[in-house]
């Protein structure tokens, strides 16, 4: 998961938030009686994945898993976990097979073993900001992105939204120049 602590981890297995009234790891209740020292594998809950990986480092676990059943091998995708502050050990999101195994492995008392090499760095962004001329306390502003996700590469992720916003600016300027500042925020 995006913004996961790093680790090696052998240790056994144990479930937490699945049957009924359990909320996939949202809540603390989720994780009583839970073996210190044991991954911990969920369903996915109603909650941010944030607070799951929260409340299985307050339980003492040494990893979280979750498994998505629904998603196929080769399909899962990274949920994020907002922030880096406070995730303290290894998270990831699995498929619904590795769930099944991680879930086998919990029954029998299996020992597993996770590796998890994160980095986190802080990195410079660049933002460009555009503002046409005009009376000063009459502005009009508009922002966009134009970045990738991790799943692909080049401009796949709001490209559209910026396309707008250069139309915008451009129709701004050809039929009403001068009645109002426009500021566009692009990153």
């Amino acid at each position: 998961m995006i913004y996961s602590a790093g680790g090696e981890v052998t240790a056994v297995v144990a479930t937490a938030g699945f049957g009924d009234g359990e909320e996939g790891g949202c809540a603390t209740t989720d994780f009583a009686g839970f073996p210190h020292g044991a991954i911990a594998l969920t369903p996915p809950g109603p909650c941010f994945r944030r607070d799951a990986v929260l409340n299985a480092v307050a339980a003492g676990a040494s990893a979280l898993v979750v498994s998505y059943p629904q998603w196929p091998a080769g399909a899962v995708r990274r949920p994020t976990l907002l922030i880096p502050g406070g995730m303290d050990i290894p998270a990831l999101s699995a498929s619904g097979a590795v769930g099944e195994v991680l879930r086998a492995a919990a029954d029998a008392g299996t020992q597993v073993h996770i590796s998890v090499h994160t980095e986190i760095q802080r990195a410079m962004v660049h933002n460009v900001i555009a503002e046409s001329r005009a009376v000063a306390d009459r502005v009009v502003m508009l922002g966009g992105h134009l970045d990738s996700v991790h799943d692909g590469p080049g401009i796949n992720d709001n490209g559209s939204g910026t396309a707008a916003l250069l139309e915008v600016a451009r129709v701004l300027a050809e039929q009403h120049p001068g009645v109002r500042a426009l500021r566009i925020l692009g990153r």
